[in-house]
């Protein structure tokens, strides 16, 4: 049902409550007189998944730039990103932060629409706060302006939450994971550990191995034995390259048929 609806935009209980002919649950009261005085109030604290945006300091133009694979995309200043706080969540200790980073053709929701299960066993059980930026757009491969959006948004959750410096989790499927090993491997100083699902890192391809660059960072690599778009003999290969390196890492092979079933299945739990 999770995938058919594709709740994107959270738009089911909207929907549904529409459709009752009373949406009094969506209402809010504004207190006139304090509006008028000028009372402030401090903000909600919203725990479990939702959107939220920033101002980016990129000026890249309005609009959206509907061209086929065009990078950037979502041009204007105001860019917004998905964060899921755990329930129990206070402010009175930090928690570890985990990134979801995106696949290629699909948006910063990706996750919290279809794969509920993986935000739960990411987030709310490992009582982590996690987040998902847009990276300006479907395929900016989270490098360029795309990399740029996810250190804003890094700022972002660094303003709004605390966080555990020391216990920061990236991660992401397919494009995810090949953001997972370049930002990962790029700046390993930065991540506790890193988790790419079935995306290769893209130096390996251009001949630059940078796997030495992860002798602090903990790797967890997954991918499906039989994926088109992610060979499973690269993944191999790279799995050796760390074991070559002297790194920590793990290395998992899944069942799964192919790689957008992989990324619908809300299944990486086995």
């Amino acid at each position: 049902t999770v995938l058919v609806t594709g709740n994107f935009w959270a738009e089911d209980d909207q929907a549904a409550t529409l459709a009752t002919g009373n949406v009094s649950k969506f209402s809010e009261l504004v207190h006139w007189r304090q509006l008028a005085r000028h009372v402030r109030t401090r903000p909600p604290l919203v725990r479990g998944y939702s959107d939220r945006w920033y101002v980016t300091s990129l000026h890249l133009g309005q609009g959206v730039d509907s061209t086929m694979d065009a990078n950037p995309a979502y041009l204007s200043r105001i860019q917004p990103y998905a964060v899921y706080v755990p329930k129990n969540y206070t402010g009175r200790r930090p928690l570890p932060l985990t990134w979801l980073l995106h696949s290629l053709d699909v948006n910063y929701n990706q996750y919290g629409a279809i794969d509920p299960r993986q935000v739960q066993e990411e987030c709310q059980d490992r009582d982590s706060i996690c987040a998902s930026p847009e990276g300006f757009g479907a395929d900016g491969g989270w490098a360029g302006d795309a990399e740029h959006d996810f250190w804003q948004v890094w700022h972002e959750m660094a303003v709004g939450f605390r966080l555990d410096r020391n216990r920061t989790v990236i991660s992401g499927y397919s494009m995810g994971g090949i953001g997972s090993f370049e930002i990962g491997l790029t700046y390993p100083s930065d991540f506790s550990e890193s988790m790419p699902l079935d995306g290769l890192d893209d130096s390996a391809c251009s001949g630059t191995n940078r796997t030495a660059n992860a002798r602090w960072e903990p790797f967890v690599i997954s991918n499906a034995a039989v994926d088109e778009e992610s060979p499973w003999t690269d993944a191999e290969t790279e799995a050796a390259d760390f074991q070559s390196a002297g790194n920590r890492y793990k290395f998992f092979t899944t069942t799964m048929p192919e790689h957008n079933v992989t990324a619908a299945a809300d299944g990486f739990s086995t």
